[in-house]
């Protein structure tokens, strides 16, 4: 009994150390979605990646938006996040390692829209797109 105390206390200790870094992954809506060592954003002080402009039809930004990106190098290039979201203004920001991409938006009730990008070293590649009224 005395081992599962001791267990759970430490448990606890650990949690409550890591919190703060936990916490800092989720303050800031263009932070990827799973933080890691390449994942500064482009328009932030990375050297290289993909940014852009979200829009509905009219220029209307969109925020929220999904952005995934897929290598299509081989062997492919690594991408420890998910995604990043875009801002209140449609923008968005992602270093990404030089190569190709296919980069995919999604948005619910928009049409989902996938483009394919040439990411150059120490180029920041500019990529706006316009997502339609799903039908």
């Amino acid at each position: 009994m005395r081992s599962d105390h001791q267990l759970l206390r430490w448990a606890g200790l650990l949690l409550l150390a890591f919190a703060p870094l936990l916490a800092m992954g989720c303050a800031d809506p263009d932070r990827p979605v799973a933080s890691g060592g390449d994942a500064t954003a482009a328009g932030r002080g990375g050297s290289e990646g993909v940014e852009g402009h979200v829009t509905a039809p009219g220029q209307k930004p969109l925020a929220g938006v999904s952005v995934q990106p897929r290598s299509l190098d081989q062997p492919a290039a690594a991408i420890p996040e998910m995604a990043v979201v875009s801002e209140d203004d449609g923008q968005f920001h992602w270093s990404l390692r030089p190569g190709e991409y296919e980069i995919s938006f999604a948005l619910d009730g928009y049409q989902p829209e996938t483009r394919r990008v040439t990411v150059r070293p120490r180029e920041v590649t500019r990529l706006d797109v316009e997502l339609l009224p799903a039908r």
